[in-house]
């Protein structure tokens, strides 16, 4: 039927099923001590296909802090190592500090490499804490303020009594701003 034999069917439409199911890419979260982290939070971002934006997947990892977290076999993802309030992303020569400095991963390095993801003490410990204060008795509750600096920048939400507090992935100078109803306001 079709020119195939029933086994060459199979062994064909095998390796094509193969081409869509999501690879997995594993690895190991390190602390500053050499230990595995467990039950961290490892967070993937692929491109969407022929749309702007990324999709996302999380995973944990187990007691000894490897992972397994899915990767698309029709392009790369990108992964990072959630701290809390703070994410910091893989990059071969050191954890980057955004997301577009992480380096993307492709089913070459998936199947080749078990990921070794070093945290230092260094990383998202620092806090940018404040007030956002409204003279015409306005409330910012929800409003979200965004800290930036070269290479890195995160956002914290506003609470009801108009504090805030921005754990950043580095320590240095940083700009805040806050969108106001399409108005950026900075500090």
């Amino acid at each position: 039927m079709f020119g195939l034999s029933v086994d060459d069917f199979y062994a064909q439409f095998a390796s094509w099923r193969g081409k869509l199911t999501p690879s997995a890419i594993r690895g190991r979260v390190i602390g500053p001590e050499g230990e595995g982290l467990p039950y961290v939070k490892i967070v993937g971002y692929s491109e969407r296909l022929g749309e702007d934006g990324h999709d996302y997947s999380d995973t944990y990892t187990d007691g000894d802090g490897s992972f397994s977290i899915a990767a698309s076999g029709l392009g790369y993802v990108k992964i990072g190592v959630n701290l809390g309030d703070c994410t910091v992303y893989y990059h071969s020569s050191g954890m980057a500090y955004s997301l577009h400095q992480a380096e993307p991963l492709n089913d070459t390095v998936v199947d080749s490499t078990i990921l070794q993801m070093q945290l230092s003490n260094q990383m998202c410990v620092w806090r940018i804490s404040g007030r956002v204060d409204d003279r015409g008795g306005i409330s910012r509750q929800g409003k979200w303020i965004h800290a930036q600096t070269s290479g890195a920048s995160t956002n914290a939400q506003i609470g009801a009594d108009g504090s805030f507090a921005v754990t950043v992935p580095t320590g240095g100078s940083y700009r805040l701003s806050m969108n106001l109803d399409g108005c950026s306001a900075y500090y």
